[in-house]
């Protein structure tokens, strides 16, 4: 503030063209509730926490990885992510669709094994 002390003004200028999404909020994203079920889980509910922090694209994606424990969900969950330029050169590069694509390929995928996982992680 000694410096630039105007810089939380130059901030919050730049805040305000934001053009990312909510995972929790779109269409498919609802469903990401289901993390819930595991609510004793920490790994459910990082993801749930991942799903409401704004994004942007594919790239804010990789933080899910540390909800993976095992070598299959890792190999299942890459698998998944590598339909995301495929189904994105589909649908088109518009926000509405990389928001759809990212929750599709990346979180519906990590919830999906989230679910599958007969316990929660041992402490």
């Amino acid at each position: 503030l000694l410096f630039l002390p105007d810089w939380p003004w130059r901030w919050l200028a730049q805040v305000g063209g934001f053009n990312g999404f909510v995972p929790l909020l779109t269409l498919p994203g609802a469903l990401l509730v289901l993390a819930l079920l595991r609510w004793r889980d920490p790994d459910a509910r990082y993801v749930l926490l991942c799903a409401l922090v704004p994004q942007r694209a594919l790239y804010d994606a990789p933080i899910l990885a540390a909800a993976l424990r095992t070598r299959t969900e890792m190999l299942v969950w890459a698998g998944a992510s590598w339909l995301y330029w495929p189904l994105l050169l589909w649908l088109g590069d518009t926000q509405p669709h990389v928001a759809l694509a990212v929750v599709t390929t990346a979180y519906l995928p990590l919830m999906a094994l989230l679910l599958w996982r007969r316990e929660g992680l041992q402490v």
